[in-house]
């Protein structure tokens, strides 16, 4: 029932949102409503705040990154940015 329920709600927010939000000249495209969520909260500097404040920290010039399980790509993206070689692999086709 739950499920039906989130289908009906995605395809409805599909029709009313774009698929895309601009995070720092990133354009983060997404496909649900709990993607969405997610963006914003990253936007918004709510999400994994202090996560992403280390890991800005801890990149350095001449590091290679690999992003194992990039799910949405916010490290990797972040990492693109100030590194010259990064990589995101996604093992699974949908997540």
């Amino acid at each position: 029932m739950l499920k039906i329920f989130l289908l009906k709600l995605n395809r409805i927010f599909a029709k009313i949102f774009p698929f895309a939000i601009n995070i720092n000249g990133i354009k983060i495209y997404y496909d649900s409503f709990d993607r969405f969520i997610a963006i914003i909260l990253w936007k918004l500097n709510i999400l994994e705040k202090y996560e992403l404040i280390i890991f800005k920290k801890f990149l350095k010039d001449g590091m290679v990154f690999i992003d194992v399980g990039a799910n949405m790509g916010i490290y990797s993206f972040i990492a693109s940015k100030k590194l010259e070689k990064s990589s995101a692999v996604e093992t699974c086709v949908k997540n």
